[in-house]
C-alpha cells in the first residue's frame, strides 16, 4: 500500500512538471494558449439555440449575441451560465 501512494505521488509531481513545462515552452515560443476555433452549443433562453464553430477568444456575450440572436427578454433575465457540461459550476450573473 505504501509503495502505491509513494508511485501516485511521483506520478503527481511527474505530471504536474511535464504540465509546467509545456506552458514554459508555449510561452518561450510565443504560442497563445487559446487560438483556434471550437463547438459551442447553445441553448437555454435564447432566441435560436444553435451549436457553432467560433474562435476561443470570442466573449460570451458577443457569442450569444451573433449567434443565439441574444437572450430572451433581454439580459436582465439572464441569471446564470453554465460554461461546459454537468459537472462545471455556474458563473452568476455578476
Amino acid at each position: 500500500m505504501v509503495r502505491l501512494l509513494r508511485e501516485a505521488q511521483e506520478f503527481r509531481l511527474e505530471l504536474n512538471t511535464l504540465v509546467i513545462c509545456y506552458v514554459l515552452s508555449c510561452l518561450q515560443r510565443r504560442i497563445t494558449l487559446f487560438s483556434g476555433t471550437k463547438l459551442f452549443n447553445i441553448s437555454g433562453h435564447v432566441n435560436n439555440p444553435c451549436t457553432v464553430e467560433e474562435e476561443m477568444s470570442i466573449p460570451l456575450k458577443e457569442l450569444i449575441q451573433l449567434h443565439a440572436g441574444d437572450v430572451i427578454g433581454g439580459w436582465e433575465n439572464l441569471l446564470c451560465v453554465i460554461p461546459g457540461g454537468s459537472s462545471t459550476p455556474l458563473i452568476p450573473k455578476r
